[in-house]
């Protein structure tokens, strides 16, 4: 009975699991090991296919996070690597670096010299922890200023001396001439000043002039006076005469 039973058993293991009613058939295409606290590792050996393909990559190099960089000295340079390295300006790039060390150009490019003297002198500052304030050139009343000056004390010399005010700086310009409202000649002067003096020329003497003065801000607003006149002075010639002494 004993080696009849060991017989049945053995019969039983060989019988497919296809043979058995009710049983299933489960494909199964490998191991696997779940919540195992270690594996085995087993190398692979690649196929031709694989080694044919990896060796059509060329050899490159990534390193990331790393603590430090080995440079390595190119021997030979590949011809369209250097037909394209060659045009390009030597230059160095620096970022994130804690210090820099400047060197000055002994010889600077025609190029360069020729663009750099196009440019306008001018400082830039960009997230300055300290600056130093200038005063700007022009008061901050002529930021959208509209309003034109205040001519006032407008004095017409025989001299052919002009004279005025204004209430801010502006330059100067007196238009005259023969007639009332007719003015033939001018004189300016483009300086920007609240005192202002203008001497007219070309005067005929003991003749009737008519004139306005006129006076424009730095910000465009035009002021014209009301007619002043005066009559030119008239030439005295005194003899030279000797006394006693």
């Amino acid at each position: 009975m004993k080696r009849l039973g060991f017989l049945i058993l053995a019969l039983t293991l060989l019988i497919p699991a296809t043979g058995i009613v009710g049983a299933r058939s489960l494909p199964q295409s490998g191991i696997i090991i779940r919540y195992a606290h270690g594996t085995w590792g087993r190398s692979l050996t690649p196929s031709a296919g694989l080694e044919q393909v990896a060796g059509a990559v060329a050899p490159r190099t990534i390193v990331q996070y790393a603590k430090a960089l080995a440079g390595l000295k190119m021997v030979n340079i590949p011809p369209d690597l250097k037909g394209l390295v060659d045009p390009v300006h030597p230059r160095v790039s620096v970022q994130y670096a804690n210090a820099l060390y400047g060197r000055r150009l002994t010889i600077v490019p025609t190029g360069l010299r020729d663009l750099a003297e196009q440019v306008a002198p001018r400082v830039v500052l960009n997230d300055a922890t300290a600056d130093r304030p200038w005063s700007l050139l022009y008061p901050k009343l002529l930021f959208n200023d509209a309003t034109p000056p205040v001519i006032s004390n407008v004095q017409a010399a025989w001299t052919g001396v002009v004279t005025w005010k204004t209430d801010e700086f502006a330059n100067s310009a007196v238009r005259y001439g023969l007639q009332p409202g007719q003015y033939s000649q001018t004189a300016a002067d483009p300086l920007y000043e609240k005192a202002h003096v203008v001497r007219l020329k070309g005067l005929i003497p003991g003749q009737v002039y008519y004139l306005s003065v006129r006076s424009v801000d730095r910000s465009g607003n035009q002021a014209d006076s009301t007619e002043y006149q005066f009559q030119a002075l008239y030439p005295a010639y005194l003899p030279l005469m000797y006394g006693p002494y």
